[in-house]
């Protein structure tokens, strides 16, 4: 196939490991594009994401990415077997392209629906109200608790957003939509990874691992101390918020302005300051989720959502 925007790797139509036969481009993101693929023995839709921001990796540290690829296939695999709630890890491997581009691709369950994000856009162009909070508790509630399991291993996503929260099932207000969390593990492996940073940054690509619009203290400024679980509370409660306010609960232009939202002790993204009507117990526990200083939060996913299921 010719390289197109509708193609960017030109592979549309190729055998991929000689089972996935590629059959468009459904996705495009910072450094991977994602492609719907035929499992052609099984006849089935899978999703396979090309990490081709690694394409210019020196050829000396292709192996080492490559296992720390497989290291995070083995992780996510290991995270599916015990959540449905996160998108499940199929396959991993390497490829190169027709016109030699090497890169690394993971095959994942394909998923019908779309993301929070895209969700929510149409839900504003119908003019639809706010969320109230007894929709929000169940649909979210199963991306909490796909982020507990994590943090019981130690493991935090640092990238918790709408976009990367996939809705299956048309009526997610009233409770019958399944949700799971997408890019497990990625933005870790890659912010981890100093060589990894230094070969994309070759190439003009920045690897942040977070968005500015969903990122807590500690991750504009290491000051505020570590990224971990409480990380992902601070930006599921953020995620929440824009819910019941229907607007996203940061706004600010620029990487500046935002890291001094996010910072300003005085005045905090809970629902309250969004104009929501809500109880003080259920304040209270945004006001916690969402403190400057990550000490000050839940120290997991499970225990912020415990707190508002309770209030």
């Amino acid at each position: 196939g010719s390289m197109s925007a509708k193609d960017p790797l030109g592979i549309a139509g190729q055998t991929i490991a000689e089972k996935y036969r590629i059959e468009k481009l459904v996705g495009e993101g910072g450094f991977a594009v994602v492609y719907r693929a035929i499992h052609t023995i099984w006849n089935k839709p899978v999703a396979i994401k090309f990490f081709n921001g690694l394409s210019n990796a020196p050829m000396d540290q292709r192996e080492q990415f490559k296992d720390a690829f497989i290291q995070e296939g083995a992780l996510l695999t290991e995270l599916s077997s015990q959540t449905a709630a996160i998108v499940q890890a199929r396959d991993v491997g390497t490829y190169t392209s027709p016109d030699g581009q090497w890169m690394p691709y993971m095959v994942l369950e394909w998923l019908e629906g779309k993301p929070l994000d895209e969700f929510l856009d149409h839900e504003r162009a119908a003019g639809a109200p706010p969320w109230d909070i007894a929709a929000v508790v169940p649909l979210l509630g199963q991306a909490a608790g796909a982020l507990d399991v994590a943090h019981g291993k130690g493991i935090v996503h640092r990238d918790i957003k709408p976009a990367n929260l996939f809705v299956l099932g048309a009526e997610a207000r009233a409770g019958k939509a399944t949700v799971k969390v997408l890019d497990f593990g990625v933005a870790k492996m890659m912010s981890d990874n100093t060589q990894l940073k230094a070969a994309l940054a070759k190439t003009g690509m920045s690897v942040t691992s977070f968005t500015p619009q969903y990122g807590a203290p500690e991750q504009f400024n290491r000051a505020y101390g570590a990224t971990g679980p409480w990380t992902d509370v601070y930006a599921l409660a953020l995620v929440v918020t824009e819910l019941l306010a229907g607007k996203p609960a940061m706004l600010g232009e620029g990487l500046t302005a935002l890291g001094l939202l996010a910072t300003n002790p005085e005045r905090r993204p809970t629902p309250r300051s969004l104009g929501v009507p809500i109880s003080d117990v259920a304040e209270a526990v945004f006001a916690r989720a969402l403190s400057v200083n990550p000490a000050e939060r839940y120290g997991r996913a499970g225990q912020f959502w415990l707190e508002l299921e309770t209030a």
